[in-house]
């Protein structure tokens, strides 16, 4: 995420993905990696618990 922001709004700030982590870690540390993370694995565990309850709930509506 950071390689698409920073690289088109502000000018290219990063050379390449080497040179972003290289650079998240000296300034923010192991946390930098991870920043913006929590959303996207919210909304994994979201997409994957209505896909499975649906799927259960599917195959025991077609059992017969």
């Amino acid at each position: 995420v950071k390689l698409q922001a920073h690289n088109t709004a502000h000018g290219k700030v990063y050379r390449n993905a080497f040179h972003c982590t290289r650079r998240s870690l000296v300034e923010e540390g192991v946390r930098g990696l991870y920043k913006g993370g929590s959303s996207s694995f919210i909304g994994i565990a979201l997409e994957s618990s209505l896909f499975f309850g649906t799927y259960s709930q599917a195959k025991q509506l077609l059992k017969v």
